[in-house]
This record gives structure tokens, C-alpha cells and sequence, in this order.
């Protein structure tokens, strides 16, 4: 995330979700990375120009050759692309609705390390009022599958990154099964929530072992609760703000979506 106050933040999330700090020696500008005890889950950076909050990167092969689709999908690009931590370079960019999100290219850090596990990364969430426009966009620009989910949810999908989770935590795929996963679900990395009401956006969400505990304590620290916990779609889930406003949301899986 990118913020005026990153040791502000750092003090929030470290306590919410018990991440540990360091701060990058080659950063441009200070840049902390989060981590649990088994990898890196996140980073905190301070805010020059550009939207605050959390942004989606999505890791990318060629960040010229993202750059050339995003253009020409209809979106545009928001932040020019400039060397970040690691020898890698970053941008941002926004799609046709105006959603920021960022993508990310070369260097030694290949993000999060960690992810699905209390505490991590677990999925990122657009809301859209137009979500067959959505579809066709991130189609075209990274090459997701979308299907229909649920009422109003659609699941994203990019061919082969269940293969990815096996490899990273073996078990996973019959972990998914037993617990009674649709079809693609493995190969999820995002979902479409169709909202007509409020500024478009790509939202974050983070896995972890009790959504009604996580919420209670974001409270106690100075955060807030938008939308108080709530079982949806097997998942108990809840969306909140921390101290300085910042939009984010917890999610506990148990299956049986």
C-alpha cells in the first residue's frame, strides 16, 4: 500500500494481522515489506503522487507489452513506469470504469511469498458497475477467465495457477475438493462484484483464522468496521478501514460455497 503515514500503518497491520517489518536498503523511497514467519506477504510505501490505499499489482512478463494492451482495452495509464526495489520496475494504470490497479516486472522479488494462510493475501475483489466490460477488459489485458459465481459475483480465473498453489503448498487441490470447491476455483485470483453505487475500484482481501475476532481488534487499534462479519458463499467475511480510511476486507473460509 502506498500512504502518507507508512509507520502509522505498519503499526495497525503489524498488531491486526502480526506482521513483522523491514525496511528495504534500495528503495527509491522508504518502502517497508511485511512478512510472516514463513515469507514476505505485503508492502508499505510512502505516498509521492497517485492514489493512497491498497493497489493490486499483478506480476507481468513485459510491463511495456501490459502497458501496450491496457491502452489499447480503453484503459489508461496512471502512474509511468519507474524502477522500484530489487532491481524491478513497477506501474499503475486504470481501467475503463477507472479502477486503479499496478503491474510489476523484473527484478529479484516476486511479491508475496506467502498467501491463502491467516494473515496473507487471499484475493482481490473489483467492484464494478459494469462487469461484461470488466470481462472483456482484464480478458484482453492479462488473459483471465470469468464465470458466473454467484448472484451479482463472478469468479476470475487465470489457467494454471492452481498448479502454482500445488507447488507452493502440496495438498491444496484436494484441501479445495474436500472442502467442496466449484469448478476453476483453484485457478481463482479475483472476483467481479457488481456495484452501481460508489467510485469503482479493485478492492484487497486477506485471509484469516476468525473474521469476528480480526474485526473486533481493527476497532480496538483505531480502524473501523464498514460492513460488519457476515457469512457469504461458505466464507465468513467483513469489510473495514484502517485508522487513516483505507478500504480492505478479511475473509475465513469453510467451504461448502
Amino acid at each position: 500500500m502506498l500512504t502518507s503515514e507508512p509507520v502509522a500503518a505498519a503499526e495497525f497491520y503489524g498488531e491486526l494481522f502480526g506482521w513483522r517489518f523491514h525496511e528495504l536498503d534500495d528503495a527509491p523511497r522508504p518502502y517497508r515489506v511485511a512478512s510472516l514467519p514463513d515469507g514476505d506477504v505485503a508492502g508499505v510505501g510512502t505516498l509521492v503522487a497517485g492514489n493512497p490505499g491498497w493497489t493490486m499489482y499483478v506480476r507481468v512478463q513485459d510491463l511495456e507489452d501490459t502497458e501496450r494492451r491496457v491502452l489499447a482495452a480503453g484503459g489508461l495509464v496512471r502512474e509511468p513506469s519507474h524502477e522500484a526495489f530489487d532491481g524491478g520496475r513497477r506501474t499503475r494504470f486504470e481501467d475503463p470504469a477507472g479502477a486503479v490497479f499496478g503491474a510489476w516486472t523484473g527484478g529479484r522479488h516476486e511479491g508475496a511469498e506467502v498467501v491463502n494462510v491467516p494473515g496473507s493475501w487471499n484475493f482481490n475483489e473489483l467492484h464494478t458497475p459494469d462487469v461484461a466490460a470488466a470481462t472483456e477488459f482484464y480478458a484482453a489485458v492479462f488473459g483471465w477467465r470469468t464465470t458466473d459465481f454467484r448472484p451479482g459475483t463472478w469468479m476470475v480465473m487465470r489457467p494454471g495457477y492452481a498448479d502454482v498453489l500445488e507447488q507452493r503448498t502440496p495438498g491444496t487441490l484436494a484441501r479445495h475438493a474436500e472442502l467442496g470447491a466449484p469448478p476453476g476455483f483453484s485457478d481463482s485470483v479475483a472476483w467481479i462484484v457488481e456495484r452501481a453505487e460508489g467510485t469503482p475500484r479493485w478492492n484487497v482481501t486477506f485471509a484469516v483464522a476468525d473474521a469476528d475476532d480480526v474485526a473486533a481488534l481493527a476497532r480496538e487499534l483505531g480502524g473501523s468496521v464498514t460492513t460488519e462479519p457476515a457469512d457469504v458463499g461458505g466464507s465468513r467475511v467483513a469489510e473495514l478501514a484502517d485508522p487513516q480510511g483505507f478500504p480492505f476486507s478479511v475473509s475465513r473460509w469453510y467451504g461448502s460455497v
